[in-house]
């Protein structure tokens, strides 16, 4: 090794002072940085676990919506929650006005706060229609089918519509067959078949869509499309039919049947072995879901409160007057089976059901709500004949409708 000569012995003091005052320099800042970075691993670990939960405090807000429509329509709902070890609340209010439901999903510890906003809405898909049929659908006549918005009654089959007898209709009229329109009725909207249409001596006031051929084309207003394509099909959602017997069990099961013959009787959850027969001026007030394995016979009865009735094999309404507390809270009616969809000169709010249904008899009644069948070619013969059909904003937010499904238009979050 080379010797340093005398006029560079200093040199390497000089050096390793020079290291001794640049390292405190340099660790400080070093120690800081690093302190820092870990400071910031720490908070993105915990922004993400605040948000992980919050987001499941949306979804847990969706499924009570699904689950529990009728109890968040009639007031907001509020719960505490704990996720992932994270404190979280959750608020669910229906806003009709927007038929938005306004979720909100909040984090709350220590040093940090999270919240979710989002806005729900729903698609309620058959039931967008005032009335509905999988195969043909009949209208005898003098019948009215009018909605809370201009135009808004609706009427969609996948078949042959036959509309006769001074038939008023304030909305569209679409059908995967012909179109066969009778007797000075009247259409506001358009008409649109997937083969023929026969408008007679009646009147459109919107345009007419068809494939093949139009007779009476004289009496449309707007304009006449050949050649088009047809509407695009639907099916009718099932009913989760063993759902809902597994749900009314639990509450108890009714045996053999349950006869009522005037009075007021409370009805809530409850799965009935048997026939549900109420006659004579009584009046039912419904509180939650009643199954019946067998037919529904009410006559000469007011039904009211909040529920739904389940028919396996018939559905029959006489006399009746449907008046629930809630008017964002429709009864809801429906049928499994293949039975027959009776409502006779009854009255007031409800929506009826039956996908299965391959016979309806809707006369002289004077509903608020909706009706969807398999088809109507049945020994009655007719949907409706002498009597109204008014489609309701509020039916907008029934989520709990068979085949309802949730979407989501807005989706926003705050750091604190």
């Amino acid at each position: 090794m080379k010797l340093l000569k005398n006029r560079e012995s200093g040199l390497v003091m000089i050096l390793v002072l020079i290291l001794l005052a640049l390292g405190p320099l340099l660790v400080v800042p070093m120690l800081r940085l690093s302190y820092s970075t870990q400071r910031y691993n720490q908070m993105i670990d915990t922004i993400t676990i605040h948000t992980y939960a919050a987001d499941s405090g949306i979804e847990y807000a969706k499924y009570k919506i699904y689950n529990n429509t009728t109890e968040i329509l009639g007031s907001p709902l509020q719960e505490n929650l704990v996720i992932g070890g994270v404190d979280v609340y959750v608020t669910i209010e229906y806003n009709p006005d927007t038929a938005v439901y306004d979720i909100t999903s909040t984090t709350a510890a220590a040093d940090l706060s999270l919240s979710i906003s989002s806005g729900i809405v729903v698609d309620i898909g058959i039931f967008d229609y005032i009335a509905a049929s999988n195969d043909n659908l009949r209208f005898l006549g003098g019948q009215e089918f009018n909605s809370w918005e201009s135009g808004g009654a609706n009427i969609y089959c996948n078949q042959r519509i036959e509309i006769m007898g001074n038939t008023y209709i304030d909305g569209d009229v679409w059908a995967g067959d012909d179109i066969y329109i009778r007797t000075d009725s009247y259409i506001s909207g358009d008409i649109w078949a997937g083969v023929d249409i026969d408008i007679g001596d009646s009147y459109v006031d919107g345009d007419a869509w068809y494939y093949d051929d139009i007779a009476g084309g004289q009496y449309v207003n707007g304009d006449i499309h050949p050649n088009a394509d047809p509407p695009i099909a639907f099916t009718l959602p099932p009913i989760a039919e063993d759902s809902i017997i597994a749900h009314t069990q639990e509450y108890g099961v009714y045996s053999p049947s349950l006869y009522i013959r005037g009075g007021t009787h409370q009805l809530g959850t409850t799965y009935i072995d048997g026939y549900l027969d109420v006659r004579g001026d009584a009046v039912l007030e419904l509180s939650g879901v009643v199954y019946v394995d067998g037919y529904v016979d009410i006559r000469g009865t007011e039904i009211t409160g909040t529920g739904t009735i389940v028919a396996r094999n018939k559905l029959y309404f006489r006399n009746l007057s449907f008046n629930p507390d809630n008017p964002l809270i429709l009864p809801l009616m429906m049928m499994t089976g293949e039975g027959v969809l009776t409502v006779e000169t009854s009255s007031g709010s409800a929506i009826f059901y039956a996908p299965e249904s391959t016979d309806l008899h809707f006369v002289g009644s004077y509903i608020t709500g909706s009706v969807a069948v398999k088809e109507t070619s049945g020994s009655n013969q007719g949907l409706i004949r002498t009597g109204t059909l008014y489609y309701p904003e509020t039916l907008r937010g029934r989520a709990d409708l068979p085949g309802a499904v949730l979407e989501t238009i807005t989706y926003t979050y705050t750091v604190n």
